[in-house]
C-alpha cells in the first residue's frame, strides 16, 4: 500500500512539473510547406492583375498588380513594385496578403534572367546578389520550406516567365 501511495505522489509531482514547464517549451512556429505554397499562389494571383487603383504608385497602392490593359507587363508597375518592396518590404507582404518571405524575377523564353527597367529581383532584401544573372544560387537562401511557382506572361509582345519563390 505504501508503495502505491508513493507511486501516486511521484506520478502527481511529475505531472505537475510537466504542466508547469509546458508553457516554457518553445513551440515550433514554422509554417508548413502548404502555407508557403498558398503564399506563392496568392502573390501570383494578386500581381497578375492591373492592381488598384489602376495607375497605382507606392504612395497610394491598395492592391499590387503589374499588368496593363492589354494583358502585358507594365514596366512602370514593375518598377513601382520593386520600389515598394525595396523601401517597405513589410508593407509589400501585407498588401500581398502573405507572411512568407518572397522574391519575384523574370526570365525570357531561353530561361535567361533579365531585368525589367533595371529593377532586379523584387522582394526580400539581399537576394539580388544571390540570384544574379544565372539565378542558380537560389538554394543558398536560408530557409526551412521553399516553393517555386512560375507563370507565363507577355512583355513587349514576347512571352516571359515570372518566377516566384516563397519560403520561411
Amino acid at each position: 500500500m505504501t508503495d502505491f501511495i508513493l507511486a501516486i505522489v511521484i506520478f502527481s509531482m511529475c505531472m505537475l512539473l510537466f504542466y508547469k514547464t509546458m508553457p516554457n517549451i518553445k513551440m515550433n512556429a514554422e509554417k508548413p510547406v502548404e502555407e508557403v505554397y498558398l503564399d506563392a499562389k496568392s502573390i501570383a494571383s494578386m500581381i497578375i492583375s492591373e492592381g488598384s487603383p489602376n495607375n497605382w504608385t507606392c504612395a497610394q497602392v491598395q492592391r499590387i498588380g503589374i499588368i496593363e490593359k492589354a494583358n502585358n507587363i507594365s514596366t512602370r508597375k514593375v518598377t513601382e513594385f520593386y520600389n515598394l518592396s525595396t523601401n517597405d518590404y513589410t508593407k509589400s507582404k501585407t498588401l500581398l496578403g502573405i507572411t512568407s518571405e518572397y522574391i519575384v524575377y523574370f526570365v525570357d523564353k531561353d530561361s535567361t534572367y533579365f531585368d525589367i527597367n533595371d529593377t532586379g529581383v523584387i522582394g526580400h532584401h539581399g537576394v539580388n546578389a544571390i540570384v544574379g544573372p544565372e539565378h542558380t544560387n537560389i538554394t543558398k537562401i536560408k530557409r526551412r520550406n521553399m516553393v517555386r511557382l512560375e507563370r507565363i506572361l507577355v512583355y513587349n509582345s514576347s512571352p516571359v516567365k515570372m518566377v516566384i519563390y516563397t519560403w520561411n
